[in-house]
């Protein structure tokens, strides 16, 4: 006839299967608690913008316009003294020079486009930083085209200008001299005159 096992020996086989069960609910309430769900890596964000900027120029210049005017002065006396007649004739240049000045100034601009890229923390500071850095490449460009085509134009206005800024310095020394001829002739006349006299003297009666 079997015999049953000791009390004992159940007891243990008992606390046994007992302490199983706890550890099984102990691993698993474990393993639910620290399980973190992972996070996705960000990284550095990457932006490439484009960026327009504007630049104007002044570029100025200053005409010189040398202009001489000539206005020959002659006259043609007679003295008679006696039986003796004689003609003393007296000329000179009234010559007026002048040079006119004139400053002129021209603006023009120039729209440049760059592209610039550029990381970050995120996708705003990215785009920031590339924003800056495409339109300082964009104006750092902007600023000799500006130059440039205002000398282009500055060039072109100048040659126009000049010819007109002659002219009209020329129509003040005509005018000029025009009223120093006459001045001058008017001197030359009484010269003349004295030297025909003089001659028609020394000739005797």
């Amino acid at each position: 006839m079997r015999r049953r096992p000791p009390f004992a020996l159940v007891l243990v086989a008992l606390l046994a299967v007992a302490g199983g069960a706890i550890a099984l609910l102990s691993g698993g309430g474990s393993s639910n608690s620290t399980s973190i769900p992972s996070t996705p890596n960000q990284g550095a964000a990457s932006v490439c913008v484009t960026a327009r900027a504007p630049a104007e120029a002044t570029v100025t210049q200053t005409l010189r316009a040398p202009v001489t005017v000539t206005v020959p002065v002659s006259v043609t006396e007679r003295a008679t003294v006696g039986r003796s007649t004689v003609s003393a004739s007296l000329s000179e240049n009234v010559v007026e020079s002048a040079i006119a000045t004139r400053t002129v100034e021209v603006r023009r601009g120039a729209v440049v486009a760059r592209r610039a890229c550029a990381r970050g923390s995120t996708s705003d500071a990215a785009r920031g930083t590339a924003l800056n850095r495409a339109y300082a490449q964009a104006l750092a460009a902007a600023k000799p085209q500006a130059k440039a085509a205002a000398e282009r134009a500055l060039a072109a206005y100048a040659a126009k200008q000049l010819p007109a800024l002659q002219s009209s310095t020329r129509t003040a020394l005509e005018a000029k001299a025009q009223a120093a001829a006459a001045s001058a002739r008017q001197t030359l006349a009484r010269q003349a005159m004295a030297q025909a006299t003089a001659r028609a003297r020394a000739l005797g009666p």
